[in-house]
């Protein structure tokens, strides 16, 4: 009887086991990250008897994750992505209504100024109309300077809001570890049987850690995950965390970089290795558009500056005296690179061969060299350096020290704050050069100016100042445009990647329902299984008479 009632108590156990599954499946249905699970039977090992193997019951085996390391793969990579382009989509709309706006862009302000100064050629010397060019090419400059405030105070919302992803991934990393410790003191882990709610945990972390930045797992024997960024570099590996940091990069505007602190070994700078998620779309937007933005309005807030002065100082004002500059120009900026003790002098040569990118400019012991920091590419330079003979390249004149250190560099900025920094330069209608020869009512030279901004004096004589920032305009909306739906379809990617994930792992209410029934007629049979083992026993006992 001992057999039958082994075998009973055996069943009874397996289904006692498999309803607690099913009830801890049901209970998190709607636990976030939670996987399903499965408690896994295998038959006891059979008796050999005379007449053949008699079976002895079931044992539980474990309790199993229904997951899939491809697919949940697949999840992180598409959520990095996705939050990428949807972060770098919410910055970007914002730039590309503000520069498209009639009122808030620069179209309209170039076209007042622009007929403010027609109509000074219809009536060369009449005041009122001297002061409405006054006015409106005040209002040109400070529109100018509104663009790039606005612009600038974006870029400081960009760093800050780099500084609090680090804090954010920096802590889901110690959690990370955390877990990973736990996992690997896990009763049981020596054998195989994993704690599965601790890995859903770890696994969530890890879902929403690829919402920050993109990440490369790999699985350890012990049951650990060590966690990669950029390239291959370590955030977590086992029990330890290399934390991310920030540290403040050269430039005008001090751009938040971010590095791996390695404690006493120092920082390892990795801004150009990372991608993906939040902090990827923060620093791809910084990169790729907000950089480039305020590069391009610099160039033509200079562009406006020194054509129209060119313009004005060819004339001659109401009192017949030449004209000079009609705005003031900013100077242009640079920053020393590292150990760097060194300066240059960096000033404008022609406007029209302006680029609106930045520059470094590094000494290597022999000779200096200049490479555009968005593409890479050496420039090549004129001159030899010196103030009566300096570098002279994409529309900057350099002066360099006159000895220095091999090592030495510089991040050349020369469009940087031009937008913020152009104002009106005259008060006095008076003198204003509408006239090109002098003579009182003659209007040739506030013709000229007026057509300034139509003709193509930019890039070589291919662009105009207004062609130039409806390029700019049109650029920005179309990396909008793109990023919008990039983000869109990464969306319905990401969509379809986690309907299969739950399709496999998610906890089905009906399927559940199903083998709570299932598992408690199990259960049932079982127990009766005992009562008849029970009763047979029994009656034995009574056939002897015991």
């Amino acid at each position: 009887m001992s057999s039958l009632f082994d075998i009973g108590l055996s069943g009874l156990a397996a289904a006692q086991r498999g309803l607690d599954v099913t009830s801890h499946n049901i209970a998190n249905a709607n636990t976030e990250g939670y996987t399903r699970q499965r408690a896994e039977f295998t038959s006891r090992r059979p008796e050999y008897t005379g007449y053949g193997y008699v079976g002895t019951g079931v044992d539980v085996a474990g309790v199993r994750r229904i997951y899939d390391g491809f697919l949940d793969s697949q999840v992180r990579g598409y959520s990095a992505s996705s939050s990428e382009l949807e972060t770098f989509h919410s910055y970007a709309v914002q730039i590309d209504n503000i520069l498209a706006d009639p009122d808030a862009g620069l179209n309209g302000a170039l076209q007042r100024f622009t007929n403010a100064m027609q109509d000074l050629a219809n009536d060369p010397t009449s005041t009122a109309a001297r002061q409405t060019v006054l006015g409106e090419g005040e209002a040109l400059a400070a529109q100018l300077n509104s663009l790039d405030g606005w612009l600038r105070g974006i870029g400081a919302q960009v760093n800050t809001a780099i500084q609090g992803s680090v804090n954010e991934i920096n802590q889901m990393a110690a959690e990370i570890a955390r877990l990973n410790d736990e996992i690997i003191h896990s009763p049981g882990i020596a054998n195989g049987d994993m704690p599965n709610d601790l890995l859903d945990q770890r696994d969530q972390l890890l879902q929403q850690l690829s919402q920050k930045v993109s990440i490369d797992t790999i699985a350890q024997d012990d049951g650990s995950v060590n966690v990669m960024v950029g390239k291959g570099q370590a955030l977590v590996v086992g029990v330890e965390v290399t934390p991310l940091t920030t540290y403040t990069g050269n430039g005008v505007d001090r751009p938040v970089m971010v590095a791996l602190d390695n404690g006493s070994n120092g920082m390892v700078p990795i801004t150009g290795q990372l991608s993906g998620g939040e902090l990827g779309g923060l620093l791809g937007f910084r990169e790729r558009m907000l950089d480039p933005t305020i590069g391009d309005l610099g160039r033509i807030a200079l562009g406006v500056g020194q054509f129209i002065n060119q313009q004005h100082r060819a004339g001659f004002d109401l009192n017949g005296a030449a004209g000079g500059d009609f705005f003031n120009l900013g100077g242009l900026q640079w920053d020393a690179i590292g150990g760097t003790t060194g300066s240059i002098t960096l000033t404008l040569d022609d406007a029209a061969n302006l680029t609106g990118a930045e520059y470094e400019l590094g000494y290597d012991g022999i000779a200096w060299s200049l490479t555009r920091t968005d593409t890479g590419q050496a420039v090549t330079m004129t001159g030899s350096g010196t103030a009566a003979d300096p570098f002279v390249a994409d529309g900057m004149r350099i002066e360099v020290p006159v000895s220095p250190a091999a090592g030495d560099g510089f991040l050349l900025q020369p469009t940087r704050t031009a937008a913020g920094d152009i104002g009106l330069a005259i008060s006095d209608p008076a003198r204003i050069a509408a006239s090109q020869n002098g003579a009182v009512g003659d209007n040739a030279n506030a013709l000229a100016m007026a057509r300034v901004f139509d003709e193509k004096l930019f890039a070589g004589g291919t662009e105009s100042i207004n062609q130039a920032y409806q390029r700019l305009v049109g650029e920005t909306g179309t990396a909008t445009r793109r990023a919008e739906v990039a983000s869109a379809a990464q969306n319905n990617l990401l969509d379809h990647a986690v309907a299969r994930r739950e399709e496999l792992s998610g906890v089905n209410l009906d399927e559940e329902a199903a083998n709570l029934i299932r598992f408690q007629q199990a259960y049932q049979a079982a127990a009766q299984v005992i009562a008849v083992a029970d009763q047979m026993f029994q009656t034995l006992l009574n056939a002897t008479g015991r």
